[in-house]
């Protein structure tokens, strides 16, 4: 499911949100999102986190599109409970502009990307045990005997590079 949030000012001090906003975010609805609300009006039962290191306000992405008046894409950041659970999202933020043009804030959707990164992180598990295993491990397509997938052992066994076995069916091999 996907959030909204939007900032009615260009500090960011005072975010609301979507209903599943505030479900995600395991808030009462109505409540302010943003971080960099004043000390004591912020949520505290989260943390928001980039390659391991808590991020301050300012780098967060709708403060930042609100401050910067720049679109913010692909943004990759953990939700870390007080709990010791989490959830990876996805987002975009740009800034909203007044009749002026002037920044009066910003909105940003964000997506939870938890299960794509669980299933990449297996993928990566599979690979690195596929490729360090003594035995020829070759995936095949069914329906085109086409090969899918193949480890180092048994491009070394076929004597073909793993992109050369890659584009070929099984039948092509002597």
């Amino acid at each position: 499911p996907g959030m909204a949030l939007i900032s009615q000012d260009p500090q960011g001090h005072s975010i609301s949100g979507s209903r599943v906003a505030y479900e995600l975010l395991r808030l009462p609805y109505g409540t302010n999102i943003s971080k960099s609300a004043p000390e004591g009006e912020r949520p505290s039962n989260f943390r928001i986190v980039k390659d391991g290191t808590e991020l301050p306000p300012s780098e967060l992405p709708v403060q930042k599109a609100a401050a910067t008046g720049q679109v913010v894409r692909e943004s990759e950041i953990t939700l870390v409970f007080d709990d010791g659970t989490s959830r990876e999202m996805l987002g975009n933020a740009a800034p909203l502009l007044n009749e002026a043009g002037l920044v009066r804030g910003a909105v940003g959707v964000f997506v939870d990307i938890s299960e794509r990164k669980r299933a990449e992180e297996s993928l990566k598990l599979f690979r690195m045990l596929a490729d360090q295993s003594n035995d020829a491990i070759e995936v095949v397509d069914p329906e085109t005997l086409r090969f899918i997938d193949i480890n180092d052992r048994a491009c070394i066994n076929l004597g073909y590079t793993r992109d050369e076995l890659l584009s070929m069916k099984v039948y092509d091999i002597d």
